[in-house]
């Protein structure tokens, strides 16, 4: 694509994104209450003994401080950041139930 084509108007998380410093969020440019972003997860099955998430919880933690690692994320447009499995299992269910609301009220269904 050429430079120039394609023209940003705000980007839709809660802060402004670091590589695009003048670009609004879209609660700046004046759509009140929307908020989304995007992150990623590693899960496993229930059941999975304690010795391998402890590893694998491990082998994450030494991924996230690495800094040439984060460098490349950041380059994407990824912030590398390690949560205990606690909290991504409570950003887990908090963002099914705002997607379940959204749903409901768009009357949008599976069937």
């Amino acid at each position: 694509m050429d430079e120039g084509q394609l023209r940003a108007f705000a980007t839709t998380g809660k802060r402004r994104d670091p590589r695009f410093p003048d670009l609004p969020t879209v609660a700046e440019a004046g759509v009140a209450g929307y908020e989304t972003s995007w992150w990623h997860a590693v899960y496993v099955p229930a059941g999975t003994s304690s010795a391998i998430v402890e590893k694998l919880t491990g082998a994450l933690q030494a991924v996230m401080q690495d800094s040439e690692g984060r460098a490349q994320l950041e380059e994407i447009g990824l912030v590398a950041q390690y949560r205990p499995a606690e909290q991504v299992t409570q950003q887990t269910s908090s963002d099914m139930a705002s997607f379940r609301k959204i749903a409901k009220e768009s009357n949008i269904s599976l069937d």
